[in-house]
């Protein structure tokens, strides 16, 4: 009898300790955890103001495309353990069995189960790869917001035909990239023929969308173009830039920044390898092979000292995207320009400079 009255309590304590969920239970926003990319890692759900686990129990790519487009992240390529992003087994499981078609516009609408258990019946949490979300990119002009127009839509990147482009298209694109306005609209002579497939085509904005898969056009697969032309685009008011000089190879170089419409120079106070692989990864040139002080390799700048105090974590994607000194307020009295030697090699674009 004593045996049987320590086996309940200690229940009794179990039971106190969880919160005890019904199958109607709202299923709330969803997130994905355990990875720094925004679009991959394990799956959490909201229920009753806390974040519950899923476990991949029945779970599939039909589920997982239910999460990517929730949270505006393309399609699954993968449903991997969530071991494989360092996640173990030891939290309790609240959602089970989930049986989605594919087609619902959140998890909350497919069936499941929200009955608590300490176990899945595989052991392991449900997780996802997604694509990504839609991007655009200007490619083969003098900066980054002038060139050929590339969309990248499930993960997939490709052209735009230049059928029906006009300037309203072409301000939705300068628009996206935070290049103010458009000056011109361009086909492929200006930019060159891409090897990617065509994924837009007969696009049709009024001008007004925030990016150019709002607007009207063809579909995004089986598109064919009747001119075999790219479309194109040079904007005005170009947003902040930057580059590497005095090396004849943009890949490393002094480093310059353009604010508004002037160029300038970054300290290197506090210059270390994480900002120099910030600086390589925005210019497309792979890793950072050497950091510099640029006076003594690449020559001392002319140009005012723009940034100063520059503090990349070594994640984000765009130099600009760093932590710095507010803009042309420095304290570099020694005047010793940033440099960097990138990985990879390219030829100096003779129109760059």
């Amino acid at each position: 009898a004593s045996i049987m009255l320590v086996k309940t309590a200690c229940l009794l304590q179990v039971l106190s300790a969880v919160v005890i969920y019904s199958d109607s239970a709202y299923i709330g926003p969803v997130r994905l955890t355990s990875s720094r990319a925004p679009c991959a890692g394990v799956l959490q759900v909201k229920i009753m103001r806390k974040w519950e686990r899923v476990c991949d129990s029945h779970w599939d790519l039909q589920d997982a495309a239910v999460v990517c487009q929730e949270l505006g992240c393309g399609v699954p390529y993968s449903v991997p353990p969530a071991s494989a992003f360092g996640a173990a087994m030891t939290d309790a499981v609240v959602i089970t069995d989930v049986q989605c078609r594919g087609d619902e516009d959140s998890l909350g609408q497919c069936p499941h189960s929200t009955r608590i258990q300490s176990f899945c019946y595989d052991g392991r949490f449900a997780a996802v790869n997604c694509t990504g979300p839609d991007e655009v990119r200007l490619v083969n002009g003098t900066s980054i917001c002038s060139g050929r127009v590339e969309v990248k839509h499930n993960g997939v990147w490709g052209t735009v035909c230049d059928d029906s482009w006009d300037l309203k298209d072409a301000s939705v694109v300068c628009r996206q990239l935070s290049c103010i306005s458009v000056q011109e609209h361009e086909y492929n002579p200006t930019f060159g023929k891409s090897s990617l497939p065509v994924l837009m085509s007969n696009v049709q904005c009024t001008g007004d969308e925030a990016a150019p898969w709002e607007c009207p056009q063809q579909g995004w697969e089986h598109n064919t173009c009747p001119t075999g032309r790219d479309a194109g685009v040079i904007c005005t008011g170009d947003a902040d830039e930057i580059r590497l000089v005095n090396s004849g190879d943009e890949c490393s170089g002094r480093i310059e920044v353009r604010h508004g419409k002037r160029w300038g120079t970054v300290c290197d106070t506090d210059w270390d390898k994480k900002d120099a692989e910030v600086v390589c990864r925005h210019l497309g040139c792979g890793s950072a092979l050497r950091v510099l002080m640029a006076n003594g390799v690449f020559r001392r700048g002319w140009h005012p000292v723009w940034l100063s105090q520059v503090q990349c974590t070594g994640a984000e994607t765009s130099f600009f995207d760093c932590t710095h000194g507010e803009w042309g307020y420095n304290d570099c009295s020694f005047r010793k320009d940033a440099g960097v030697i990138c990985a990879e090699k390219r030829k100096l674009h003779p129109q760059r400079y």
